[in-house]
């Protein structure tokens, strides 16, 4: 059995009815690691007030545990079961009900995942519930990527039609798979069902680009965008909402690309929301919806004109001065701007500061990661393949920066792994003062400093994009 590493995360989904009435406010969370061999872990990360709080649930020797998870009553907790085997990460779904027992065994092995018509092998892991709740795990766990057809055989795209007809079988789909579960969940998952459809659209223009087709061919299609009133407010009824007509815009400038054509991309974008949308409410909550948005992932060089124009658009909203607070502190770190600095510590428990260890005259490729993040576990063998194929080049370093609350679980994962590139800690996690210097709300997170110590890219290519050699190489040809 391959060594691993369990991690478990609860969310309270406040909003919602419980499934019942039970006087407590305590769910069990209850359960077997298969042929367990004393050298995982589990780890809770519950959201409170926003914020991830973490627990660590005690495994016995032969596997089996068992936990009480505490919540308010008559509310219900979404948890989420990751799986870490030695190649990969899988996630299970558990739901919770105060006063019940949610129970799950898990087995796993190694099987062929495909995603993006892209065949890849990785460590899966099987969840067998019991328990009043286990439809609703059951259904949870259903695996969320979806793979449509959106080219046939020949390689033309498939109609919109047909696409739309696949998103209806779907829904059929799911919500036969819904049937036996409690009344508040189905009520919920159905509202998301009947979303599908809204929610995914544009995914079939995206998708026929990738495949090098035109969406715009479509009359039906395009039937579908004209019909859409950029200037009408229940397109941003919500945040979930807001990306219909976001999408319309940058389908828009997809296919017009004289309009603004001597602007970069990004700027392109909040050019057209000030000139071709009239709704104030429209066009203040889509600025600043899409600047938030670009500043999570930490801007870039077009960061500064892109707001110029966003100012002009929304300059009075709480949003906007929220922006705008973030983008002072983003404008600090533009490509070419030195690097600000922040404390951290080594694997000996040394402390040390940021800028002790860039700008030594080589180009830093910097991984910011967590133990109990899946994305970033998923990085870490494609990571580990960039450290060994450039290992004898004097020109480029690789490190990784951990944002763990648990230092010790840092350390284990560390000896479980042994990576060969060096390591540091940050623990104070997101409240940290390098989280809010550099604006991370999210990891992974990849960042590339030049010889000097200068920024490169605060939001560079994942190890895994296919490009990553290619632009690595770019990097230090250019810093030489």
């Amino acid at each position: 059995m391959k060594k691993i590493g369990l991690v478990v995360c609860v969310l309270m989904a406040a909003g919602f009815w419980a499934c019942n009435n039970a006087p407590t406010n305590v769910a069990i969370l209850k359960g077997q690691v298969d042929d367990y061999k004393n050298d995982g872990y589990l780890l809770l990360i519950s959201e409170k007030d926003g914020e991830n709080v973490f627990d660590t649930i005690q495994v016995q020797t032969d596997g089996s545990f068992s936990f009480e998870v505490k919540g308010s009553k008559n509310s219900k907790h979404g948890l989420y079961l990751e799986y870490l085997g030695d190649d990969d990460r899988s996630v299970i779904n558990c739901y919770m009900i105060p006063g019940e027992t949610t129970e799950v065994n898990i087995t796993g092995g190694m099987q062929d995942v495909t995603f993006f018509e892209e065949t890849t092998r990785r460590y899966v892991s099987t969840p067998t519930f019991a328990g009043v709740t286990q439809k609703e795990c059951e259904y949870l766990n259903i695996y969320p990527i979806h793979e449509y057809k959106f080219k046939n055989e020949d390689g033309s795209p498939v109609t919109f039609k047909n696409y739309l007809s696949q998103i209806k079988e779907r829904q059929i789909f799911l919500r036969e798979k819904l049937k036996g579960t409690c009344a508040e969940f189905a009520e919920e998952k159905n509202r998301e069902i009947d979303a599908m459809p809204d929610n995914r659209k544009f995914v079939y223009a995206w998708r026929l680009e990738r495949d090098g087709n035109d969406a715009s061919q479509d009359v039906d299609f395009m039937n579908y965008v004209n019909s859409i009133d950029i200037n009408d407010t229940i397109n941003i009824a919500g945040r979930d909402q807001s990306t219909i007509v976001g999408n319309v815009v940058r389908f828009n400038l997809k296919t017009h690309p004289e309009l603004y054509k001597d602007e970069p991309e990004d700027v392109r974008e909040f050019c057209y929301i000030r000139d071709y949308i009239t709704n104030p409410k429209v066009r203040e909550f889509l600025a600043d919806f899409e600047m938030e948005s670009m500043m999570i992932m930490g801007g870039n060089e077009n960061l500064i004109p892109a707001f110029a124009v966003y100012k002009e658009i929304s300059n009075n909203s709480e949003a906007f001065k929220r922006n705008e607070v973030t983008f002072n502190r983003l404008a600090k770190l533009l490509p070419g701007v030195k690097a600000s600095d922040f404390e951290m510590q080594d694997v000996k428990g040394r402390k040390l500061h940021f800028l002790d260890v860039i700008g030594k005259g080589k180009v830093t490729y910097i991984d910011f990661w967590a133990t109990w993040c899946g994305p970033c576990c998923t990085e870490i063998p494609y990571l580990e393949k960039l450290v060994e194929k450039y290992k004898n080049n004097p020109e480029i370093e690789f490190i990784s920066i951990s944002l763990d609350n648990d230092i010790n679980k840092w350390h284990k994962k560390l000896e479980n792994d042994q990576p060969t590139w060096t390591q540091y800690i940050i623990p104070d996690n997101f409240n940290s003062t390098f989280a809010n210097e550099y604006n991370i709300r999210g990891i992974p997170r990849f960042m590339v400093f030049d010889k000097e110590g200068k920024i490169i890219n605060i939001n560079a290519e994942r190890p895994s994009s296919p490009d990553i050699d290619k632009i690595l190489k770019e990097y230090i040809s250019k810093n030489r």
